[in-house]
C-alpha cells in the first residue's frame, strides 16, 4: 500500500464497519485498528489478470474446457491445431516417442502460481510413461501404464492407484496434469491483495491519525487517512 494507491471505497467502508463493531463508542484503540485494517485487506478488490495471447495457429482465444499443447516454436496452442505434428522434446527439439503432451486451459489469474506442465519419459521396454520433474514445485511421481486386467490404461501416483479405466495414455496424462495442478495450487497460500505486516508502529500511526482532536472529517475519510498512516509507503511490511 502506498500514498499513490487509490483505496477502494467499499473496502474502506468494510474497515470502518469492523472498527465500529470493536469500538461502538467511536474511541480508537489497538484492537479496533487491527480489526479495521484486516477487514480492509480482506475486502480490497483483487488485481486484474493480464490478458492472454490467443492461439498462434488459429488466432482464436483460449476458453474453459480447451485442451492445449505446447509447440517448441509457437508456444501454447490448441491441441487440435497441432494435430499430426510430431512429438518433440521441448528443450532439445529432438523427436520423442508417445503422444504430444496436452493440458487443460486454465484462465490466467493475477498473482497466480503457474503450474508447469508435467514432462513424461517412456519406459524403454514396455508401454509405461512416468513423470519427470515439473519445475520448482516438484511433481507427484505419476505413472501411466497398461491395466493388467483388460485393455484400459491406469494412472498411479507414488504407487497409489488414482484411476484405471482410461481409454488411452493421453487421457491418463491429462488426468495427471489436472491432479497435479490441484495439488500444487492447494498448497500455495493465496490472498486477494499483498498483505503488509501489521507492526506495532503501523498501529500507533493509525491511532494517532484517527485520534486527532476536533476532527471534522467524515468517518470514511478518517479511516482512509488512518490506513494511509499505517502504511505510508512501499517497503514496510511488504
Amino acid at each position: 500500500m502506498n500514498r499513490e494507491q487509490k483505496l477502494d471505497a467499499n473496502a474502506i467502508q468494510a474497515a470502518f464497519d469492523a472498527a465500529d463493531k470493536v469500538s461502538p463508542t467511536g474511541k480508537a484503540h489497538a484492537p479496533c485498528i487491527i480489526a479495521a485494517v484486516m477487514a480492509y485487506l480482506a475486502a480490497a478488490p483483487a488485481p486484474k489478470a493480464a490478458a492472454e495471447e490467443p492461439c498462434p495457429v488459429c488466432t482464436k482465444p483460449f476458453a474453459a474446457g480447451d485442451t492445449c499443447a505446447t509447440d517448441i516454436e509457437l508456444g501454447k496452442c490448441h491441441a487440435e491445431c497441432l494435430a499430426g505434428s510430431p512429438a518433440v522434446d521441448l528443450k532439445t527439439g529432438e523427436p520423442v516417442d508417445g503422444p504430444i503432451d496436452t493440458f487443460p486451459h486454465v484462465a490466467p489469474k493475477a498473482a497466480a502460481v503457474t503450474v508447469k506442465q508435467i514432462r513424461w519419459d517412456k519406459h524403454t521396454d514396455i508401454d509405461e510413461w512416468y513423470s519427470k520433474d515439473a519445475g520448482d514445485w516438484g511433481v507427484s511421481d505419476y505413472v501411466v501404464d497398461k491395466n493388467p486386467v483388460g485393455d484400459d490404461w491406469r494412472l498411479r501416483v507414488r504407487g497409489h492407484l488414482l484411476e484405471d479405466e482410461f481409454v488411452s495414455p493421453a487421457e491418463a496424462m491429462d488426468a495427471a496434469q489436472r491432479d497435479h495442478e490441484i495439488r500444487v495450487l492447494d498448497s500455495v497460500p493465496t490472498s486477494p491483495v499483498p498483505v503488509p505486516a501489521l507492526t506495532d508502529e503501523a498501529v500507533e500511526r493509525a491511532l494517532a491519525e484517527w485520534s486527532k482532536p476536533n476532527d471534522k472529517r467524515e468517518p470514511a475519510e478518517i479511516m482512509r487517512a488512518a490506513l494511509l498512516a499505517a502504511f505510508p509507503s512501499k517497503g514496510e511490511g511488504e
